[in-house]
């Protein structure tokens, strides 16, 4: 028999080695640790885990998607955890059986997201210049660079090539778990250099807190609610994502490189992603 509470403990700690052999990434480490915490608060008593049955894991969906009205993306992402958390303990013999195999996925309206018109991308960069420079630099290195938010949380000074304009992003930040380098177009090297992002210690953060280099990290979340601020502040349009940078500047690259070029500095494996 072992509890609930001992059980999770021993999931992360599992995972804790997957982290550090790099077979998962820190955000879904993160989000494991996270939603691991919520199913525990809610449970609010540190059970048998074999007392855990489907129909306490359908009354944690429900909390969090009609209670504190998280989407069914996000309700989704938090069964997913829980099917790989009891399979995980299906497999150490902890449960006979997974709970939450046979609870369904909420339905959810197909993604949208957009890329920015090539107008409302300078109002955004033009409102920016104006008012927050470091914020300008962030959206920047996701619009020209084409790195990923979560990606941009972890890069550091000593990651800029200042002689070859390039920013290296290694296996252990990157999404697909590569060692790659991407071009710093003209204008961002620029910037960095205007902002004086040299000054300081080779291992702070590029990005910290008021998006100015750190000692301390920030995360993807951070960037997204600084960014939804600023669509409430220019009345943009919900279909304008900060990831929405990432695919604007691709598409602006594609009229004016090599489609391979293009693909190359998106680091994607192939032309039709």
């Amino acid at each position: 028999l072992i509890l609930l509470s001992a059980a999770v403990q021993d999931f992360l700690r599992n995972k804790r080695r997957e982290l550090d052999t790099h077979t998962i990434s820190n955000a879904t480490f993160d989000d494991y640790k996270q939603q691991l915490r919520y199913f525990k608060e809610f449970v609010n008593t540190d059970l048998f885990i074999y007392k855990i049955s489907k129909s306490v894991v359908n009354n944690f969906l429900d909390y969090l998607y009609i209670d504190k009205k998280v989407s069914a993306c996000t309700r989704n992402h938090y069964l997913q955890t829980l099917r790989t958390f009891f399979n995980w303990c299906v497999n150490r013999d902890y449960l006979k059986e997974n709970p939450a195999a046979l609870v369904k996925n909420a339905k959810q309206t197909e993604k949208f997201r957009t890329a920015i018109p090539a107008d409302v991308l300078q109002k955004i960069f033009r409102y920016l210049n104006e008012t927050d420079k470091h914020f300008l630099l962030a959206c920047y290195l996701i619009y020209g660079c084409f790195i990923r938010p979560s990606e941009l949380c972890k890069l550091k000074i000593k990651d800029i090539n200042f002689k070859n304009q390039t920013i290296f992003i290694s296996k252990e930040i990157s999404k697909n778990r590569k060692n790659q380098v991407v071009t710093m177009p003209q204008n961002i090297a620029d910037m960095i250099l205007d902002l004086k992002i040299y000054r300081y210690p080779l291992e702070y953060y590029i990005i910290g807190k008021k998006f100015l280099p750190s000692e301390n990290s920030i995360t993807a979340k951070y960037m997204r609610r600084h960014w939804l601020k600023l669509r409430a502040k220019l009345n943009l349009s919900d279909k304008y994502q900060l990831y929405s940078l990432k695919d604007s500047g691709i598409t602006q690259m594609i009229n004016l490189l090599n489609v391979a070029e293009v693909r190359d500095q998106a680091r994607h494996s192939s032309i039709s992603i």
